[in-house]
């Protein structure tokens, strides 16, 4: 690969045999120069596939994605941490990578993801998964495990399921950490117990969730399935507020809500759809209709900003639900850089966009 890995030249990934080249400097900047097939990676290790960034020891660098895309990624290993990243930690830069059809399991492991494995520290900015995460235990559609760190403006409609149990459509499992504006569409099944349309289950920590939502199903089949819900299975340690989901959430009626299956902490300004969720109830969070879901007012009345704007709602649009503004797109703040047929430009949050058409004068 090309560039130095410096933070003014860096490495340039441009093939699937660059991206797995970032093992030997973890500590570098690196940037993709393009999309990246990775379907190669079938017959990487002798079939058990990509080998996950950072088994060596954390990766402290920074990748930028770009707005390119990593397609095809595949993992199959008995081990935990099985991810594009194996684990990070303080320094860490992870933005602007969408990943899709990624195929990671990490058979008998724990905190399987399609970015990361395990999150001890770092930023995770505007990232994107579509596919299927399976693991042992703690198994999220986007991170396995996060400890502390922040996760912002990013989502994930992986299918994730966990042989045991803490299944999440975003994240399997959380001790800390700062998530905010984040979104997750896929379905989760956990064997036994801890599964959520979000997060599986959130332990003791000082985690804070805010301005998300979950629209996938949680399902949790062992004998109790204890914590399921369509938002969070089992919250023991997080303050979450402005979110909402409207999955069906399915397990021991006890412990089973249309938000929150068990709540230990704080859940507040949150809502479900009682209708959709299959759930009356829940522990944590309020139930609304679907027509009340679809109304601007419900989320108005309680708080959420919709004149900044972080959310705002069109029928044609998530299915009339609240989405996230913007989610690819919005303001544009300050210079616009044309080169060929791509342009970067800073959204309405000031993040860094990339947009690839044709200028039509």
């Amino acid at each position: 690969m090309t560039g130095t890995g410096t933070a003014t030249d860096p490495y340039i990934i441009s093939t699937l045999a660059d991206l797995q080249a970032m093992e030997d400097d973890l500590t570098a900047y690196y940037e993709l120069g393009g999309n990246i097939d990775a379907s190669g990676s079938t017959a990487y290790d002798g079939g058990a596939g990509f080998v996950p960034i950072g088994q060596a020891g954390y990766f402290t660098g920074q990748l930028d994605g770009k707005g390119y895309t990593i397609s095809d990624l595949f993992i199959n290993r008995a081990d935990n941490y099985q991810a594009l990243f194996y684990n990070i930690d303080t320094g860490a830069v992870i933005q602007n990578v969408k990943m899709t059809l990624v195929d990671i399991t990490g058979t008998g492991g724990a905190a399987i993801g399609a970015l990361v494995g395990y999150m001890l520290a770092g930023t995770v900015t505007s990232c994107s998964s579509t596919g299927t995460t399976d693991g042992d235990d703690m198994v999220g559609g986007l991170i396995g495990e996060i400890v502390t760190g922040v996760v912002s403006k990013s989502w994930s409609s992986c299918v994730a399921t966990a042989t045991d149990d803490y299944a999440g459509g975003f994240a399997g499992y959380i001790i800390g950490g700062a998530i905010s504006k984040c979104y997750a569409t896929g379905n989760v099944v956990a064997a036994d117990d801890y599964a959520g349309g979000f997060v599986g289950g959130i332990q003791a920590g000082a985690a804070t969730i805010d301005d998300c939502y979950a629209r996938g199903n949680a399902t949790a089949s062992g004998a109790t399935a204890y914590g399921v819900g369509g938002f969070v299975g089992y919250n023991g340690g997080a303050v979450i507020d402005d979110c909402y989901s409207t999955g069906i959430a399915t397990g021991t009626a006890a412990y089973t809500g249309g938000f929150c299956g068990v709540n230990g902490d704080t859940i507040t300004n949150c809502f479900w759809d009682t209708e959709t969720s299959g759930n009356a109830t829940s522990d944590g969070g309020t139930g609304k209709t679907t027509a009340q879901m679809k109304t601007q007012a419900t989320f108005t009345d309680a708080g959420w900003d919709f004149t900044t704007p972080i959310w705002y709602i069109t029928s044609g649009v998530n299915s009339g639900y609240p989405s996230l503004n913007p989610s690819v797109a919005g303001e544009v703040k300050g210079e616009i850089i044309v080169k060929g047929t791509r342009f970067q430009y800073f959204d309405y949050f000031g993040v860094q966009r990339y947009v690839e058409g044709l200028v039509v004068e």
